[in-house]
Formats: C-alpha cells, structure tokens, sequence
C-alpha cells in the first residue's frame, strides 16, 4: 500500500471527497477500472473502507465523479478565432488523449449514458456548429457524427487494454490511427454539408 503523507503534526489528512476521487484516478490510470474497488480506494488512502463511504454511495457514484474529473481535463468544445474544424480537432484529440490514459473509463462513459448529462453536452454541441454557420439539421448530424466517431475509438481502445493487443503495424501508433481519423471527420463534414451549410466550407470562424 502506498504510504500516505500526514500533516505537520503526523496526523494523516482529512479525508474529502476530492481525495477520493484523486484515488480512484491513479488507481484507474495505473491499473484500468477494472481495479477499481472501494476498498482499493480505502487502501490508498489509508483509511477504513466505511470511511469512503461518508464522501460516496458506492463505485458507480465514484465512478461517474472520475469520469466527469477526467473530462475536466480536456478542451471544450468552444468556437474561437481558430474556426470550427481547429475547435473540432483540439475537442476530439484531446478528449481521446486524456480518456487514454484512464484504460476501460472512455468506455464506461459510452455505456453508462446519463440521459441528462448527454443531452446537455448534445445542446452545446449542436449550437457550437450552428455558431460556425451551419443549419440546425446539418449542425445535428455534424456533431452526432463527430461523437459517434469518439465514443467508438474509446470503444477500441478498451478493447485494445483487456486484450494486451498493443503491437505496432507499419510502425504506427494509436496517436497517428487516432489524428488520420480526426482529419478525416472533419473533410467528411466539410464535404457533405458544403452545399447546405455554404457559411460553414470554410472552416473558420464567422466574422
């Protein structure tokens, strides 16, 4: 068990619910969710299992609180200076960079979908490209498409962890099979909405 630090005066540190969900990260960044137990969290923290339990209900609770921690961590998606397709980029890549290094976390997010939640992040997604200059329907598809993409290479990439199927072809790394990707998600939409969504072709942002 890792040691815990302790205050100036050796007593070990309150326990919060920022702590534990700090725990449940690098447990989850060290050995995937599958590690996850309550009592691995207690461990790491060096308290008593019923302790973790005053700051949540149980793992799903927890897992859901790392899950919106992670995603924290990458870039919004937000319309800026830098145009639509430089804003869809930064929010695809770096969403997949930061689920990555949590193996089996991405996935759990895709199959434990929070109605609510989804249809939030939904709203923001479609006015983001309503914003770049695209019609509602076309705005729709385009982030539908973009998400649908992300959810299913998180999809892989826990597949790829449980499996250990981590070997390189051609010298390729998923980094590079992850930005071929990306790229061609935005020429896709580029291309299917250019006659529908003509403010939208050029990629950059409406002046």
């Amino acid at each position: 068990m890792p040691a815990v630090s302790k205050r100036p005066d050796g007593r070990p540190p309150a326990l919060t619910l920022t702590r534990v969900v700090e725990a449940a990260r690098d447990l989850i960044r060290q050995h995937g969710l599958e590690s996850l137990t309550m009592r691995a969290v207690a461990d790491r923290l060096g308290v008593t299992t019923m302790a973790t339990y005053h700051h949540v209900e149980g793992k799903d609770e927890l897992v859901r609180l790392v899950v919106d921690s992670v995603r924290a961590d990458a870039a919004p998606l937000v319309l800026d200076q830098t145009g639509w397709e430089a804003g869809l980029r930064r929010y695809l890549l770096t969403t997949w960079r930061t689920f990555q290094e949590y193996p089996g976390l991405g996935e759990y997010e895709t199959t434990h979908f929070d109605q609510v939640e989804g249809q939030a992040r939904a709203d923001a997604g479609i006015a983001f490209f309503e914003a770049a200059g695209f019609t509602k329907s076309d705005a729709a598809l385009a982030f539908s498409f973009a998400q649908t993409y992300l959810h299913g290479r998180l999809g892989i990439e826990a597949i790829i962890h449980s499996r250990a199927l981590r070997s390189r072809r051609q010298g390729l790394r998923a980094h590079d099979y992850v930005e071929f990707a990306v790229e061609g998600v935005i020429v896709g939409i580029r291309a299917m909405t250019a006659t529908s969504s003509p403010a939208a072709s050029t990629g950059v942002a409406p002046a």
